[in-house]
């Protein structure tokens, strides 16, 4: 057990181009002609990919001396987000940063934004066209935007929110979405023009504007915890210590980059799949009618099908081909190989959630498997695994029922694009073309019947690769 896991034959740069072209269909070819673990020359001392929930709990549960996951993203993110928020620690300040924010990522503190997103997603839906085809995903950006900004500052006064609103929203459609994550070598800031040249200078003007707010309402000696930015400033560890003001900071353009930027992805994959299937969409408006929520209050929590559907959406569509990087710092023992010190470890997201000894009917968009069966930890990944699991898992899933409940409420979305594939968006994967769709009524013998018309004429690649 000293080989170091299979790689293909293909030369280091033709890797790079296939998994670039098409990364899930690249990652299932390898794991067909390799298994359930390979190499690929995708990092400076190669990229060592797993695909079984064994292995991913390896990887999830190995301890620090083996891998480090703050370090490896600090790689890839620390230009753009510091080096002080929950994803970018390590060992026991991460732990310890963990159990200070977790309570306040749960539960009823959450639930209070409850009517933050349901305004955030009306507003969406008052902006769609309504005579023609659009792409659907900068709708559902705008709504998880918004809904991020409210989230942080619900108490920041609208003079002072306004300009920081369109900072951070240049960071987050022109920083945070750049293809150069995927190519640390090409970070080079050769002037304002330059392609990093410009995340550079975005990334300038938005640490301190976010550091000002911060300050301002450190200023003000008044606790507040009705919204994010308040709940940070009132933490404090078991020592006392609050946090300082830059990983407040940190945080807060942590929370802007992964938690409005992927869950407008999870929102529009969402719509493409669920649109499409007549049969899921009578059986959520029947579920949303018989709890009288259409025209009513909306309880999210009423409704299991509705979590299934979500839940299963995120299983069924990929957001990342493969997630929680780590970095080895010493030979791993994995799988029957040894994974090699300075190479970096992730899971492929994609290729366990369509394991078909893990998941029946694994290549069917099958939501009731979330209400007949339960999965671990390393088996249903989309949130990551182990200590590491997504904090904003509660608030994403929440905000994923909120919208998509009030679309149903509200409109018909009609796909009008026959082919849709994943396309990259950063280091994160996005219906081709932002998803067409054309806003349509619900048949009136149908708005409150629980039906739908017939099912369009659309191609949804359910493997999104061939």
């Amino acid at each position: 057990m000293s080989r170091r896991p299979p790689g293909p034959a293909d030369h280091p740069l033709v890797q790079r181009v296939r998994y670039m072209r098409d990364p899930l269909g690249y990652l299932a070819k390898c794991q067909r002609e390799l298994g359930d673990i390979f190499m690929l020359a995708l990092s400076k001392h190669g990229m060592v990919i797993v695909c079984s929930p064994e292995l991913a709990k390896a990887v999830y549960t190995a301890g620090d001396e083996y891998l480090v996951a703050g370090e490896a993203k600090i790689k890839v993110f620390g230009k753009v987000l510091g080096t002080s928020s929950t994803l970018l620690l390590d060992g026991a300040p991460h732990l310890e940063r963990r159990r200070l924010l977790l309570p306040r990522f749960r539960g009823e503190i959450m639930q209070t934004f409850g009517p933050v997103m349901l305004e955030a997603c009306r507003r969406t839906l008052d902006a769609m066209p309504k005579d023609r085809a659009f792409a659907l995903h900068p709708f559902m950006h705008r709504t998880a935007f918004e809904v991020i900004m409210r989230a942080l500052f619900a108490t920041t006064p609208p003079d002072v929110l306004a300009p920081l609103r369109e900072t951070l929203r240049e960071f987050a459609n022109d920083a945070i979405t750049s293809r150069l994550f995927l190519f640390p070598a090409l970070q080079k800031d050769l002037g304002p023009w330059s392609p990093w040249g410009k995340v550079r200078r975005i990334v300038d003007r938005t640490r301190p504007a976010v550091l000002a707010e911060i300050r301002r309402r450190r200023r003000q000696a008044t606790s507040t915890t009705a919204d994010i930015v308040g709940l940070l400033l009132d933490a404090h560890d078991d020592s006392g210590r609050p946090l300082t003001d830059e990983e407040i900071r940190d945080e807060i353009l942590t929370m802007v980059a992964a938690g409005h930027e992927t869950t407008a992805m999870a929102l529009t994959w969402l719509c493409s799949t669920v649109f499409t299937r007549h049969d899921i969409l009578a059986r959520l408006r029947g579920e949303l009618a018989a709890q009288q929520v259409l025209g009513g209050p909306l309880d999210v929590d009423r409704l299991p099908y509705l979590d299934a559907v979500c839940r299963e959406s995120l299983r069924f569509n990929s957001l990342i081909p493969n997630g929680s990087g780590r970095l080895l710092k010493k030979p791993l023992p994995l799988g029957g190989y040894v994974a090699p010190a300075g190479a970096m470890l992730t899971v492929a997201f994609h290729q366990i959630h369509r394991r078909a000894d893990v998941f029946e009917r694994a290549d069917e968009f099958w939501p009731e498997r979330f209400i007949d069966a339960k999965y671990t930890p390393y088996e249903s990944i989309a949130f990551g695994g182990g200590t590491r699991r997504c904090l904003g898992m509660p608030f994403a899933l929440f905000e994923m029922k909120i919208v998509l409940a009030t679309l149903l409420d509200q409109v018909r979305l009609e796909i009008v694009q026959r082919d849709i594939k994943p396309s990259w968006r950063g280091m994160f994967l996005t219906p081709s073309r932002g998803l067409q769709v054309r806003v349509r009524p619900w048949p009136a013998t149908a708005a409150r019947a629980g039906t739908q018309s017939p099912r369009p004429d659309v191609r949804h690649e359910d493997l999104h690769h061939g």
